[in-house]
């Protein structure tokens, strides 16, 4: 096994014996922290999740979707250089918000109609909050209408950008829609119980970032405000928004654009969980996500010091 892999399996191994040190040192107080992750996630996410993933994944296998990727094709591929397919699921994350556009990516990928090498600038567009989150819950956390658009046109200015000039960059050019690896139809059942083991994942997910945040939060000294609503929104997005939201100055407001763009590290793990399945490396994806995050900053904080 070559050097670099040794440590970073070393590393790895160090890491997770510290956090089951950590853990056991005060199970009470970490087992509280991954119970109140998943009564977050039985109370918001099962409830929306579950449904909507089972229609994503039918709504990619049917014709109809296969129409309206063959008529994005076209504009897709000026614009972002995505397939018509991977156009389909910009579409679906957009109205439907994180991680179902990366589920889409998955679906897709794993169904062949988009290419590996399609897959990542895919990935990179469909990778959007959706309006519930900004116009429904951040709207409401910061007890504005107006707060909520900023941060909703932010982030979308800001994938936008990055996914109209990233395969520029990398002279990457759409291969078109593969041809099915296989004709054989998806049982149902087989489909719903995919559902339910990625809405699983994501419990999981949360439940241990719940955990992870804790530990953090017992080694640092106090933190509040910004510094607090930063932190938190690097790990869970929802929280830190939560935080900013009663800092309630522009640069809070600011900091949370860039928050949802980036996703925190929660969500991102969520998207990872389908993407890696697709053959996406996580480190470029999370690159781009940490670029997704500094342009709605830039874009959003004159804004937010002009209007608030």
């Amino acid at each position: 096994m070559p050097l670099s892999k040794k440590i970073s399996s070393a590393a790895v191994f160090l890491l997770l014996l510290s956090f089951a040190a950590v853990f056991l040192s005060s199970p009470a107080r970490y087992g509280q922290s991954v119970l109140n992750g998943l009564m977050l996630w039985l109370s918001c996410i099962v409830p929306t999740a579950l449904p909507l993933l089972v229609v994503l994944s039918l709504m990619v296998r049917s014709p109809a979707f296969s129409a309206l990727a063959r008529r994005l094709a076209r504009p897709a591929g000026a614009m972002f250089r995505v397939s018509g397919a991977g156009a389909g699921a910009m579409l679906l994350s957009l109205l439907s918000g994180y991680p179902a556009g990366a589920r889409t990516v998955a679906e897709l990928a794993q169904s062949g109609k988009l290419s590996k090498d399609d897959a990542f600038y895919t990935a990179c567009l469909a990778s959007t909050s959706g309006p519930s989150f900004c116009l429904g819950a951040a709207a409401g956390m910061f007890g504005s209408v107006k707060a909520g658009l900023l941060i909703f046109l932010a982030h979308l200015l800001s994938v936008g950008i990055v996914s109209f000039l990233l395969p520029r960059v990398k002279r990457h050019r759409p291969s078109g829609n593969a041809p099915p690896l296989t004709a054989k139809r998806q049982p149902f059942s087989e489909l719903l119980f995919s559902a339910v083991q990625a809405v699983l994942s994501i419990g999981a997910l949360i439940a241990l970032f719940f955990c992870l945040k804790e530990m953090l939060f017992s080694f640092l000294p106090p933190l509040t405000g910004l510094w607090e609503g930063t932190l938190q929104g690097l790990l869970e997005v929802t929280a830190g928004v939560s935080v900013l939201s009663k800092v309630g100055t522009p640069l809070a407001l600011a900091v949370s654009c860039a928050e949802v763009s980036f996703g925190g590290l929660c969500v991102n793990c969520q998207q990872l969980s389908f993407l890696t399945g697709a053959g996406i490396r996580p480190l470029p994806f999370l690159l781009v996500k940490v670029l997704h995050g500094v342009l709605a900053f830039a874009i959003s904080l004159p804004l937010a010091l002009a209007f608030f």
